[in-house]
Parts: structure tokens; sequence; C-alpha cells
């Protein structure tokens, strides 16, 4: 899972828009939504190291953005970003993440936004 395409960054954006209207989040999805439905330019990244030092094991993370792999993380963690640099990809394999998809982690409780 290395990147997301263009009709799929559509289509979690559509999934956040709806999850907006009925009311079904706890302001996740408004937030996430107003960081990545920008142009691609604009959204966040963010490297490994700071996915270090920001979380701790089993915390439940969503990068609206790219993950690049600047640094290292020691520990396990559930991801889930727009995008992965090859680097971050492994060095997360390697560390035991489990990357995931956005809309699979808006089901997830107690979700760190790392921006």
């Amino acid at each position: 899972m290395s990147s997301v395409e263009r009709s799929d960054i559509r289509s979690i954006i559509d999934t956040l828009k709806e999850n907006v209207r009925s009311k079904k989040d706890d302001g996740i999805s408004r937030k996430i939504l107003k960081l990545i439905d920008v142009p691609a330019r604009r959204r966040v990244s963010v490297n490994l190291y700071k996915l270090d030092k920001l979380t701790k094991e089993g915390d439940n993370v969503i990068v609206p953005g790219k993950v690049l792999s600047e640094g290292a993380i020691g520990h396990r963690l559930n991801i889930a970003a727009i995008e992965y640099s090859k680097g971050a990809a492994k060095s997360l394999e390697k560390a035991g993440a489990k990357m995931l998809d956005i809309k699979e982690s808006l089901g997830s409780k107690k979700v760190k936004i790392i921006v």
C-alpha cells in the first residue's frame, strides 16, 4: 500500500462528507476532511521520527497526507495515510505497524490525527 489513486481519494472524501452529514462521527471526519480536501501540494507530510515521538505502542493514527522515511519508528501502531514513501513503508513493516485504509480507521476508537 504505497499510494492512493485519485479516485480513491475522491472516495475517501465522499465517505467523510457523508459521515459529517449523517453525524456518524465525533468530529474526527470533519477534521480529516478539512486536511484532505485540499490540493495535493498542500497536504501534510509527516516523518517517522515525528510519529515515533507523538505516538505509543498500539495507537490508532491517521496521517491526512504522506508518511516520509526520515527517522525511525520503535513501536507498533495502526496507521492510515494517503501515501507512504517506499522507505517509510519498509520501516513501518519492520516495526510491525499495521497500515490501514483511512475508511477503516474511522471506526477505530481513540484515533490520533498527526499533522
